[in-house]
């Protein structure tokens, strides 16, 4: 079944006024009742639209629950194990993007997919990028931190990784010289926040507490403290 299905969008459909992701698994319906899953899935999903349930900031994997009903139950019975929208880029025709929840592509595949997705998009010569280079590169202090968002136009390794498997990456980001350390912040499909920093390696910023003039908080916070504090004074616990 997994070989038949694409990391790419498999189909735009007129029908769909948004960008779907939609997740399967071993028991995906390739055809029912005689149809490929190509004809039956815009329907169900202009279903899902019409009743609102577009599943845009639904952050596990595994999220049919989010959005209990006839339309999740099918969505089930088809071998549908989660899904992820957002607004179609071009109006009236959404693409749909069918991918394995557990075929060929397996973990460890998964995660060196992550680590040549995180070295390319950080030394990218996009503008984006460029941008904050040259903004870090002027900035003074001994520290630079890169904060990247995990979007939809991510590769799919970029965000299965963290939200299939609870293990940390293994290997150190190939950092340009503008940037130290680096804090990824998932969207949609993993709500996990992953950062690396030179002494510490990877690890995930919500499991761990800081503390901060004698007040612990969750290191995310620090994201705030060191945009308002010249000298942010914090401990890891």
């Amino acid at each position: 079944m997994a070989g038949a299905l694409s990391r790419e969008p498999d189909l735009s459909a007129s029908g769909l006024s948004r960008e779907w992701t939609v997740r399967v698994s071993r028991g995906f319906r390739l055809k029912k009742d005689g149809r490929s899953h190509r004809q039956w899935d815009p329907a169900l999903l202009a279903e899902f639209e019409a009743a609102g349930q577009v599943y845009e900031f639904v952050p596990s994997p595994d999220n049919l629950a989010v959005h209990p009903g006839p339309l999740a139950a099918r969505a089930a019975a088809l071998g549908i194990r989660g899904l992820a929208s957002r607004p179609a880029q071009q109006e009236g025709e959404g693409p749909v993007r069918v991918v394995s929840w557990g075929g060929r592509w397996s973990r460890v595949d998964d995660w060196d997919g992550f680590h040549t997705w995180v070295d390319t998009e950080v030394n990218t010569d996009a503008r984006r990028m460029r941008g904050n280079r040259e903004k870090l590169r002027k900035a003074v202090g001994d520290e630079s931190h890169a904060v990247i968002g995990v979007t939809m136009n991510a590769p799919w390794p970029a965000h299965r990784a963290p939200a299939s498997d609870s293990r940390l990456p293994s290997m150190a980001p190939l950092l340009p010289q503008e940037f130290t350390h680096i804090w990824l912040i998932g969207d949609r499909i993993s709500d996990r926040c992953l950062a690396w920093y030179p002494d510490l390696g990877w690890f995930d910023p919500t499991r761990i507490t800081c503390q901060y003039d004698g007040h612990r908080a969750s290191m995310v916070c620090l994201l705030v403290l060191l945009s308002v504090s010249a000298e942010p004074r914090f401990t890891i616990q």
